[in-house]
């Protein structure tokens, strides 16, 4: 039995053919198994895929939450700037209207005083005096209703610029968000 045929006439099998049939499985083990690493890192990056659209979906969630909290805000403060301004339009209501009892107090007093002395109410000194009181409260009244008229025209200029500038944010912040969607 010199050239190793088995009892059945066929060549028997050495130890070189055992090893090569093991290396070929060997290989065809590690291409499944790269086979199987490939699918697993295709499905992590589709997870991660999925993750980050799912923040980003998120994020413009949020982003027009943060818009529309902007506009209501913006609205709250212009309320808010609009009532300062009346308070601030009755402030001088109430300085016009402090001068005019003042004045009403005033002219009493010195008609009080004249017809204690017998002076005649609308002659002499009594009645210069009583005309220079009338025009300087007069003019103080006037610039307090000026003043009053002021704080409304400005005060209503800062509340529509509060408004105007809320809303320019909220635009900007949507603007953002289909920027980023593009």
């Amino acid at each position: 039995m010199a050239s190793m045929e088995n009892a059945t006439g066929g060549p028997q099998p050495t130890a070189g053919g055992s090893a090569l049939l093991g290396a070929s499985a060997m290989a065809g083990a590690g291409l499944f198994g790269s086979i199987g690493s490939a699918y697993a890192s295709q499905a992590q990056g589709y997870y991660q895929q999925a993750a980050y659209s799912m923040q980003a979906t998120e994020n413009l969630r949020l982003a027009g939450l943060r818009a529309d909290k902007q506009i209501e805000y913006a609205v709250l403060q212009n309320e808010r700037r609009q009532l300062q301004t009346e308070f601030e339009v009755m402030n001088y209501k109430v300085q016009g209207n402090t001068l005019l009892r003042s004045l009403s107090k005033a002219n009493a007093a010195a008609r009080a005083r004249a017809a204690a002395n017998g002076v005649q109410l609308g002659s002499g000194s009594i009645a210069a005096i009583q005309d220079t009181k009338v025009a300087k409260t007069c003019r103080d009244v006037g610039l307090t209703d000026l003043s009053a008229m002021v704080a409304r025209v400005f005060g209503m200029e800062d509340a529509t610029n509060i408004l105007k500038a809320g809303y320019d944010n909220a635009f900007y912040e949507r603007a953002k968000i289909h920027k980023s969607l593009s």
